[in-house]
């Protein structure tokens, strides 16, 4: 096959060079305004992929991509999106993003330049302008997804809806009178109120700037605004149809009137969004916040509308919970709430009377009695939400499922660091820039596999001769030693934070990185202040350490989704509890953690590991076979 050429002067084979150190989509993007392609102009930018589909095509020759793999999805969409602005002859960002959005600035192109590697998470600024620019060039929404989701910019499920018009919240405005004078009265109530005191007792000072605001809620005002954001999904909720035909219904109309097109698959899941409890907006009280049965659909509803993760849920019942809290719940003070939750009959006047003064603090007693109750109740729903899936992290963890669930995690990373060696650019002098850039990789792999310190500690390693530094060297071996400080989940009984033994592997990486690689590195940055740096001498950071990471797993091991230095973490645990069931008090050692941050947090261990150890025991037992049928 004839080598394909990128620009008049580099040939493919170059072009992917292992020195790169760029993923096959990022090369295809940004490569073109290199040294050597460096002009600003659209056309100039995405003219030299003139043969997208023959480059594709050697790639798949080369192993660096799947038929059906998201890179295929990238390079189609990459083309389609170029093919449509070569069409109307657009010359520069800038004109692209006057046309499409009526800005003057280059926001789009700032997206996929060359600075930018990676798509930030979505705001809906990106969302509504990339809509626009879907819509400009004529183009599906699905062109854009395999850009943006690839690059780690997937939204929760809730947030996604937003633009589409699929918002449910039900405003101030619409709110019967009745229950915009109790929210009134429940701000007014925090405006008065004494922040409360200190442990020892003392009364702590009010902040002025920091107190709620008689007004209207205009988005300026974060207390108030949070408060209303609470209520108002809350009542949005109720108020939603909770007939499934209307709900059809709605869905289609908005549908309809959305720029997006999306995928018809997914119409059942509107549905569900879209539904509730069919309640009528003019019977809203304040008084259902204590139909917990509601409440806890209306939080569980939450849940299933953001994919399964309660993110906001554990902070609505903290709120509730300080509102109805006996001694200081903004609702618990009020009379007015009370008589509409509990019946009790409005004040009329003044109490005179000795029985009446005596009937209203019986009255008093039994709404403080029962906000208690209340009170509690939300903070055993916040509980009850705080345990299930709320940290994001978990659904980090959801992506990297396919390697975590595999027999021995550890398989798939020591083919992708074998096919790192292979790779060795041996044609290159030992002194060039990206033989020690391999050589650097080389040693950060086979150092994490050894040690899965987190990344926060593992670029900020250094070297000291009198072995003073976080990297210590005993003999031939190498440990790594962590004061209390620089972890994250220290044993209190330990004098140190972190102490580990290097394997004899990663030893010799690193006394050949430090001796032979690191000592002819361009930079003025001694091995006492940074062990590892970049690619132009600068000190490795975390987000630069996260880059090197992602970037090798994409590019040598793309059969699974890309490895951040965490994820390995998460693999040299599971991979040990799957050979050694039970044993977490290594996986501890290993990683300096908590055996319960292990347990909890670091073994994904599967219901079938556990169902194929207890057959095996079945298997000593005397089996039974059931009778025939052909006989009487």
């Amino acid at each position: 096959m004839e080598t394909l050429k990128v620009s008049g002067s580099e040939p493919l084979d170059k072009f992917f060079a292992p020195s790169n150190w760029g993923d096959t989509r990022a090369k295809l993007r940004f490569k073109a305004q290199d040294k050597w392609a460096n002009k600003s102009t659209l056309r100039a930018h995405l003219s030299r992929i003139t043969k997208i589909n023959e480059l594709a095509t050697e790639l798949l020759d080369q192993g660096f991509m799947s038929d059906d793999g998201a890179d295929w999805e990238y390079l189609t969409a990459l083309e389609k999106i170029r093919q449509k602005i070569a069409d109307r002859k657009i010359k520069s960002w800038s004109e692209l993003e006057r046309k499409a959005n009526g800005q003057k600035s280059s926001y789009v192109g700032h997206l996929f330049s060359k600075k930018r590697k990676y798509l930030p998470n979505y705001s809906k600024r990106i969302e509504q302008r990339l809509e626009q620019l879907c819509v400009f060039l004529e183009l599906d929404w699905g062109i854009m997804r395999p850009m943006l989701i690839k690059d780690g910019a997937r939204r929760p499920v809730s947030k996604k809806l937003k633009p589409s018009g699929f918002s449910y919240y039900l405003k101030f405005e619409n709110w019967p009178p009745t229950l915009q004078q109790s929210v009134n009265d429940i701000e007014r109530f925090h405006m008065r109120m004494t922040p409360g005191q200190l442990p020892d007792g003392t009364p702590k000072l009010r902040n002025k700037k920091s107190q709620w605001k008689i007004r209207e809620s205009d988005g300026k005002c974060s207390s108030k605004g949070s408060f209303h954001n609470l209520l108002g999904s809350f009542f949005g909720f109720c108020v939603l149809p909770s007939d499934k035909k209307v709900s059809e219904k709605l869905v289609l109309a908005r549908l309809k009137t959305t720029l997006v097109k999306w995928q018809e698959e997914d119409f059942d899941q509107y549905v569900s969004w879209m539904t509730g409890e069919g309640r009528n907006a003019a019977e809203l009280s304040i008084s259902l916040l204590f139909d917990f049965d509601l409440i806890e659909r209306w939080l569980q509803w939450l849940a299933n509308r953001n994919g399964g993760i309660a993110e906001t849920q554990p902070g609505y019942c903290l709120s509730l919970s300080g509102l109805t809290n006996p001694k200081t719940g903004a609702i618990s003070q009020s009379y007015e709430i009370a008589c509409q939750v509990m019946g009790f009959p409005p004040l009329s006047g003044p109490i005179l009377r000795t029985e009446e003064n005596e009937l209203f603090q019986k009255r008093i007693r039994e709404w403080s009695d029962f906000c208690g109750r209340a009170s509690a109740e939300f903070r055993s729903l916040q509980h009850s939400f705080s345990s299930s899936k709320v940290k994001k992290k978990k659904r980090v963890s959801s992506r990297h499922s396919k390697i975590l669930e595999i027999k021995d995690p550890l398989v798939p990373v020591q083919t992708m660091i074998e096919r790192l060696h292979r790779s060795e650019p041996r044609h290159l002098d030992k002194n060039s820039q990206s033989w020690m850039v391999w050589a650097r990789n080389m040693t950060l792999l086979e150092l994490t596999v050894s040690n899965p310190i987190r990344a926060d500690n593992l670029h900020c390693l250094n070297f000291c001769e009198d072995g003073s530094g976080r990297l210590r060297k005993t003999g031939d071996v190498f440990q790594i030693y962590l004061e209390k400080h620089e972890v994250k989940n220290p044993h209190k009984e330990k004098d140190y934070g972190y102490l580990g033994i290097v394997s004899p592997s990663a030893s010799s990486w690193l006394n050949f990185y430090i001796q032979s690689v690191r000592p002819h590195w361009p930079t003025g940055i001694s091995m006492d202040e940074r062990l590892f740096l970049t690619d132009s001498g600068n000190k490795l950071s975390n987000i630069d350490l996260w880059k090197i990471f992602v970037t090798v797993s994409r590019l040598y091991l793309p059969e699974y989704s890309e490895l951040n230095p965490h994820v390995y973490r998460h693999i040299v645990a599971t991979s040990w509890l799957k050979n050694h069931p039970d044993d977490f008090v290594t996986v501890s050692l290993i990683l300096g953690d908590r055996i319960e941050t292990v347990m909890k947090d670091y073994a994904h261990l599967a219901s079938s590991d556990g169902f194929s150890r207890y057959h095996k025991l079945l298997e000593n037992w005397r089996g039974r076979t059931p009778p025939t049928m052909g006989g009487k």
